[in-house]
């Protein structure tokens, strides 16, 4: 689904950032970035699972780093980190050297560590909205990440009291 059948599909305040990134517009710009990082977190070096045995009673996933098969008890995707937000800007629409590949634990460390700046949509002026009293501004708690992959139901994800993106602005 593209963008546009988005917004036909749904109330404008109804779509978090979470359904932008099923968008194609999303998939094409990850793809991108994920073919220029050589399929790889470029802090770890890891590539995502590629297998998984039954070891005993335990699952063992395969990954590779740098042409080596290693073995680890978790799974291994890739993900597209932002490393800054720009206010009312699609995830999309972010220049390459803005985005970068993470594993999803080099992921997970850095939310749990850090924070993104969020900038004005000229990039003059940083933007503080104050972070979710929930999730501590991380947009995720990890004790359910079984469910929804740990995001906050009450920032969405964010981290923020409010959305960055205002769709009704675009």
């Amino acid at each position: 689904m593209n963008f546009q059948e988005l917004k036909a599909s749904k109330e404008l305040s109804e779509i978090d950032y979470f359904d932008l990134l099923k968008c194609d517009e999303w998939k094409f710009k990850r793809e991108e970035i994920l073919k220029r990082d050589n399929y790889k977190c470029k802090k770890c070096s890891k590539s995502k699972t590629i297998s998984s045995n039954i070891v005993g009673n335990k699952r063992i996933y395969i990954y590779e780093i740098n042409g080596e098969t290693f073995e680890n008890e978790s799974y291994i995707s890739l993900q597209i980190h932002h490393n800054l937000y720009i206010f009312n800007k699609l995830p999309w629409d972010y220049n390459h050297k803005y985005l970068i590949t993470l594993c999803n634990h080099c992921h997970q460390k850095f939310h749990n560590d850090d924070s993104v700046e969020v900038w004005d949509q000229h990039q003059l002026n940083k933007m503080e909205f104050g972070h979710c009293d929930r999730c501590s501004g991380k947009g995720y708690i990890p004790e359910y990440k079984k469910i929804q992959n740990g995001i906050c139901f009450k920032c969405k994800g964010y981290g923020y009291n409010r959305r960055l993106i205002n769709l009704e602005e675009l």
